[in-house]
């Protein structure tokens, strides 16, 4: 029963994201900041291998969570730590094309799952990456973010607004979404803004931490 428990609970977290061992840098970082469309942007970002450290934060009515985000991207790996100050609440998911993995922390260490809940770095932002009409975008300011010059933009929704930044070669570099006044329930939105970015990033980042188990379910 506690078994099905950690893995139900793991398997929530999961709906609300995101050979060689020596390092790659295939990505070198431009140094001019040349503007691209937001949907350039997002197809750089489809195929850029990077790792890169976020403070994220979800904006509630009386006060704003903040958690830790590490998201290590190496062509169809895909893998994100999220790191609290309560380490209970601590999860790594690690996706690949044949496994998706689960480690949640609940007794002191990590317990790993082979879930079969797949995620993929596009579904990672909880904001709309796809499918978006470049009517509908709104360039903003460049910002410096991370020590790179990024390129912004804002998309205005009925019941949000969202404003993405990429770095030159596509990387994330901040996501921020807040809901307009009229649709604010318990949560007024999130943010999340790159602490580091690096473009070395090798196959040892996507080792699970634990041994995995099979899941009771």
């Amino acid at each position: 029963m506690k078994k099905t428990i950690l893995i139900l609970s793991l398997m929530l977290v999961g709906l609300f994201l995101f050979g060689c061992t020596e390092e790659t840098n295939n990505n070198p970082n431009p140094q001019t900041n040349e503007p691209k469309s937001f949907t350039e942007y997002v197809n750089m970002y489809k195929t850029v291998n990077f790792k890169a450290e976020y403070e994220s934060k979800s904006i509630l009515i009386d006060e704003n969570i903040v958690s830790q985000l590490n998201v290590y991207v190496l062509n169809d790996n895909f893998r994100m730590d999220r790191t609290h100050d309560d380490p209970g609440k601590n999860t790594i998911h690690i996706f690949n094309e044949e496994q998706a993995i689960g480690c949640i922390n609940t007794t002191g260490t990590l317990t790993c799952y082979d879930t079969g809940m797949f995620s993929n770095k596009i579904e990672l932002w909880g904001v709309t990456l796809l499918g978006v009409k470049e009517e509908e975008v709104i360039i903003t300011p460049p910002q410096t973010i991370a020590g790179e010059e990024t390129n912004c933009f804002t998309l205005d929704y009925p019941y949000n607004i969202n404003t993405i930044c990429f770095t030159q070669d596509g990387i994330i570099a901040k996501v921020k979404s807040i809901r307009k006044e009229e649709y604010v329930g318990n949560s007024k939105g999130f943010e999340t803004t790159a602490i580091s970015i690096s473009r070395n990033v090798s196959d040892t980042d996507f080792i699970p931490p634990a041994t995995i188990q099979e899941s009771p379910l």
